[in-house]
Order: structure tokens, then sequence, then C-alpha cells
């Protein structure tokens, strides 16, 4: 069957969480980064009215929208990574005992679900690939298990907890509740309000209750987050420590893309009129 891509007026069936039905595509924006390759859907849903951008990997109509993955508040760039996506040879060291406890983790997802257990991912170094590495965790649980996981930090949650509309209520419990909860770049930003401090406890405490696992990811050592000790004892107790190594992947891959791209284009115009000889 010949593929059809998708393009704005274009009628198809969209599923979601909150939808079944027909939907009419309004609008089509294609990513093409070094990292990301795919399109931005929009659609007009029937009867339910326009929604918000839905990433697909391939903008093919087929009839059916992967919707966990959209609506897991990940990146738009990581939104689509797995397994096959994280670059271990970019570390140029020894990784072997990080991928086994990653690969652990997804493998054997059912039972950490069941112990509420989880894992705190840190290096001081920005752009080594923590962030990745927890969305491409998170993707796998998403397609092997069929369970919901949500992805936020600490600063976008005390948004949704200032908020005051439905919405907000809706993103805090999904949050709270989710089969699997990534909390992105924990410590970055600590406000001194008592309330605030008091919301962060009640969130990890809750999840730390109810036995659901969480995926920290951080620039600090656990012993040097901001937060009181019943915090760091609660992920302590709960999460498996991974040290990520201290090299910055981002860097290196942007700069690949960049040689490869300024490459392609020098040689494209190689037999043009030069402006400067």
């Amino acid at each position: 069957m010949a593929k059809v891509f998708l393009k704005p007026g274009d009628s198809c069936h969209l599923v979601t969480d909150e939808f079944d039905g027909d939907a009419i595509v309004l609008d089509v924006k294609s990513i093409n980064t070094s990292s990301q390759n795919g399109f931005l859907i929009k659609y007009n849903a029937l009867g339910y009215g326009e929604t918000q951008y839905f990433y697909s990997s391939s903008g093919i109509l087929d009839g059916q929208i992967s919707d966990r993955q959209n609506r897991s508040g990940m990146p738009v760039e990581y939104m689509s990574k797995t397994g096959k996506d994280f670059k271990w040879d970019l570390y140029d060291c020894d990784v072997d005992e990080i991928k086994r406890q990653a690969n652990d983790f997804i493998l054997g997802f059912k039972d950490h679900r069941l112990h509420g257990s989880g894992l705190f991912i840190h290096s001081a170094t920005r752009g080594s690939g923590k962030t990745l590495l927890s969305c491409c965790i998170g993707n796998e649980i998403i397609k092997r298990y069929d369970v919901p996981v949500k992805f936020t930090s600490t600063q976008e949650y005390i948004g949704i907890l200032r908020g005051r509309r439905d919405i907000d209520q809706q993103r805090k419990e999904d949050i709270q509740e989710a089969a699997l909860l990534i909390i992105d770049d924990i410590g970055a930003t600590v406000d001194d309000q008592p309330w605030i401090k008091n919301a962060i406890f009640y969130l990890i405490d809750k999840r730390h209750r109810n036995m659901l696992p969480v995926i920290f990811t951080s620039n600090l050592e656990l012993e040097k987050l901001k937060y009181d000790g019943r915090v760091i004892d609660r992920i302590n107790e709960d999460c498996l420590d991974i040290h990520m190594p201290e090299v910055n992947v981002r860097r290196k891959k942007s700069n690949g893309f960049k040689n490869r791209l300024f490459g392609e284009i020098s040689k494209k115009h190689r037999e043009e009129m030069p402006v400067w000889k």
C-alpha cells in the first residue's frame, strides 16, 4: 500500500485518551534537527474542537495516533526516542554497568512497579544524556507495557499547582498517579517558600506510599540536593543511583550535525562564483 502523508484538510480517525472519532488535519509542521525527525500535527476533532499538536515520527496517515507519548509531557525532541536512539558509543568510556542497569529497569518494570522502585540518574555535566536516557526508558516502558508515563520538572509542577483551570487539576492528578513519573532536573531551582517545599515532598511521598516508581534526573548528587532530609530519604529508599559519565554528548552530537550540514551545503555550491577569491 502506498504511503499517504498528512496535509491540512485531510480527514482521518484520531484516537486519544479523551477522543475516538473523525478529525480533520489543521496544521502539519516538520521537525528536522540533529536529534529529531518527524512532524507536529494539529487536528480539529469533530465534536471536540481543536487539539494540541501531536508528534508523529512519520507523518503518515495510518488511522491512529499513539497518544501515551504525546500526552507524556516529554520534550518534543525526545517524545519518540527509544533504546535504539541512545548512542552509548559517544561516551568514550566504559558504560556497560549503566547500560545493564537501564536494561534491567525496563525488562523488570512489572516487578519494579510492584515495589515502587525507580532510578536517580545524575551527572554534574550538562548535556550528558540524563534527560534523553530517562525519556528512552520511559518510551520503552510505554511501548512494552502500555502504561501511562508522565514527565515534568519541579518548576513545571509548581506552575501546575498554581493554576486554577480544570486542566491544571487533571495534570496534577496525572503526575501524581502515573504508572511511571519522570522528574527532570530536580534540584536545579529551589524556592524557599514553605508551601513549595511541602508540595514537592507531598508529591514524592505520595508516590512512595503508593509504590509508584519515579525516575529522577539531576545535576547534583543525591546528598547535595537542597531539600530537607525527608525528600532525600524517600529518594534514597526507592531509587537506584546511576552516575552518568561526565561527558557533554549533546555538544558532540550537535558539532557532528553542524559539520555535516555545513559540509553538504558547501559541496552543493562549490562550483558557483565565490564572493571572495
